[in-house]
């Protein structure tokens, strides 16, 4: 098993007891840091592209599993327990060496509490240093690959950069699709257009009740 104390350039971080539960300002600017660092880590070791698959599975795992996210998250769990079912699995993952000592470095920091937040904000960092825009996009069904190729294109043209799609299904759309991307909403779902019928319907049947007042 890697050494825990083991460096990683750029993760030396005073460690503070009391501060296991974050206010969401601080556990974004706390991910923020630890991406950061973790990706200038990386990129000196020539492992960016195994490290970027390492964190984009552990995503993956991390949504999938409550167990996973238990062990994370509960102050019940002591930092050698975190580390040897983290190693046990970034084992199993094959991860790289720098991933392992990575998660070793969270536990006796006591900073996998905000892992959920690294692993977002070194896919965001990785896709700002790529000149990339990230595109949340909500659909009523799965969008086709062709669908997702098109939709690409179409971004690119407007946004001028690579997009990257961040796609979610939510069925209460009903169809069409809400596109965010930074502040900016586009929102063409039937659900948005319904509502605006419903409300245009409403307003004409209040102007007709007035004139059949008047």
């Amino acid at each position: 098993m890697l050494n825990p104390a083991a460096s990683i350039k750029g993760l030396i971080f005073e460690r503070k007891d009391n501060d296991v539960a974050q206010s969401s300002s601080a556990a974004h600017q706390i991910a923020s840091r630890y991406a950061a660092a973790f990706i200038d880590t990386a990129q000196a070791a020539n492992s960016l592209d195994s490290i970027e698959k390492d964190m984009t599975d552990l995503a993956a795992m991390l949504d999938a599993s409550s167990d996973l996210q238990k062990l994370v998250s509960s102050p019940a769990y002591s930092i050698e327990q975190q580390i040897q079912a983290l190693g046990a699995l970034a084992t199993s993952s094959s991860f790289n060496a720098l991933t392992q000592n990575f998660l070793q470095v969270l536990a006796h920091n006591r900073r996998l509490s905000v892992l959920k937040n690294i692993l977002a904000a070194f896919a965001a960092e990785m896709s700002s240093r790529r000149g990339e825009v990230k595109a949340k996009v909500a659909t009523a069904v799965p969008l086709t690959e062709d669908q997702q190729k098109e939709l690409k294109a179409e971004l690119k043209k407007s946004m001028g950069r690579d997009v990257v799609l961040e796609l979610k299904v939510d069925k209460s759309l009903l169809g069409g699709m809400v596109v965010t991307i930074g502040s900016k909403q586009v929102d063409d779902s039937v659900k948005t257009k319904l509502s605006a019928l419903k409300k245009a319907l409403t307003s004409n049947q209040n102007v007709q009740n007035l004139k059949e007042v008047g």
